[in-house]
Formats: C-alpha cells, sequence, structure tokens
C-alpha cells in the first residue's frame, strides 16, 4: 500500500480508537500528510490535432462535432456527453453548458470562435446529442481507433481539453477569460495551462479550419502503420 493510503487508514483506524475512548488521542493526526503532485498536464501538438481531425473526417465523421467542441471550446466530457445542438445558438456564437449538466453546477456560456464556426456548421442541427454515443466505453473505442490511424501514442491524459486551455490561454493572455470559459479558476489555469505553447504554433492552431487540415499532406510513418492496423491495442482514451 502506498504511504498515503497507509497513513489514510492508520488516521482512520486511531480516530476511531478517540472517538469510542479507547485511547484519549489520535495519534496519525500529527503526522504529516504528504503532498501528492499533480499529474503533469499533456497537450496535443498543433500537428496532431490536425491529424486526429483528418482521420475523423475520414475515417469516423460523426467523431467530429465532439473533438471539435472539445478542442476549440474545451468542454469537459461529461459535459459534451450532455450537449444538445439546442444549446449551441450559431446566431450569438455561444454555448450554453447548463448548471444541471456542468461538473461546478454552474451555468456558463462558452464562446464558439471563427474556426469552430466552420467546423460546426456541415453537422449543424436544430436539436440531438452532439456526442454520437452515450456509452462512454463505447466512445473511448472509436476515440482510441482514431488517434491510433492518426498516430498519437501516447494519449495524453485528458488531451483534448488540456490542449484548448493551453492554446486559448496562450492567444488571450488572460487568466480570467480562460477560467470564466473552461468553469474552472484563475489559480488552476495559471497552475496547469501558462507558457505550455508557443505563439507560433498558437496562431497556427486557431488557424485549423477543415479546409486546411491536409495541408501537411503526407502522414507520418506511424500514423501510416496504424492506418494498416499494425499497432498493438493500448488503453485509451479520456478528452
Amino acid at each position: 500500500m502506498a504511504q498515503a493510503g497507509v497513513q489514510v487508514q492508520a488516521g482512520h483506524l486511531d480516530g476511531i480508537s478517540a472517538t469510542h475512548r479507547y485511547r484519549p488521542d489520535n495519534p496519525a493526526a500529527t503526522i504529516d500528510r504528504p503532498i501528492l503532485d499533480d499529474r503533469p498536464i499533456g497537450i496535443l501538438t498543433v500537428k496532431q490535432v490536425r491529424e486526429l481531425l483528418r482521420v475523423a473526417k475520414e475515417f469516423d465523421p460523426d467523431m467530429l462535432p465532439p473533438l471539435e467542441i472539445g478542442l476549440f471550446a474545451g468542454l469537459r466530457r461529461s459535459e459534451l456527453f450532455a450537449l444538445d445542438w439546442s444549446e449551441i445558438d450559431h446566431e450569438h456564437r455561444t454555448i450554453e453548458v447548463k448548471g444541471i449538466k456542468a461538473k461546478t453546477r454552474q451555468r456558463r456560456l462558452v464562446s464558439v470562435g471563427d474556426n469552430l464556426v466552420e467546423w460546426l456548421n456541415p453537422h449543424r442541427k436544430t436539436t440531438g446529442a452532439i456526442s454520437p454515443e452515450r456509452n462512454i466505453d463505447v466512445f473511448s473505442k472509436r476515440l482510441q481507433e482514431l488517434t491510433m490511424k492518426a498516430g498519437i501514442t501516447p494519449w495524453p491524459h485528458n488531451a483534448i481539453r488540456h490542449t484548448f486551455g493551453s492554446y486559448f490561454l496562450g492567444r488571450s493572455k488572460d487568466e480570467n477569460l480562460t477560467a470564466s470559459e473552461m468553469g474552472n479558476s484563475p489559480e488552476v489555469i495559471i497552475k496547469h495551462y501558462r507558457a505550455l505553447v508557443r505563439d507560433e504554433d498558437v496562431t497556427r492552431f486557431w488557424r485549423l479550419v477543415p479546409g486546411n487540415v491536409e495541408e501537411e499532406g503526407t502522414r507520418s510513418p506511424t500514423a501510416a502503420i496504424a492506418h494498416r492496423g499494425a499497432l498493438p491495442p493500448r488503453p485509451c482514451c479520456a478528452l
């Protein structure tokens, strides 16, 4: 058992002992708790984003809307699963994340940028679920197949939302605005997303549209191998 787990268990048992007066105090309360480092942030490069969208467009276009909104609007996976087309205001270019569907239980409006408008227009509907799957295992399997075809290995944890956060902050230079868009605190934004991407990559990211995803032409050798199905299965994928 890990050190933190041992301390939690010991503290719980000693707390019971103190509560029931088996002993007068809880000795575990004086032990310093370890500081557990957060998992490092992993994001997709512009080339990886382009290739992911390209293979989705070619092999599984129904997966494009949740990928597009995740990458260019930063919604959480649970928010994407619950999102309906009726909650996208195309006229005012906003996405409404209702409080009942948000992790924080606070309603927020997320901006729809120029490139996201272009990505969503071919799929535009009046109503209906954004995600083609409500079963997380099936969705993850479909995403895994796309990442393998795109040659993205390993797949970073929470890659799509972290990618949005990094490139949005890189463009806006405003942690408060980024926090508002993502439904986070400015402190979280500064801790996780500051200075992760270069200015030239920020520009390239926000210029990605359906018409230029194949600009770079040839796929990487890894992507070509993945397309032939030569890569072994691997655990994947959280947005």
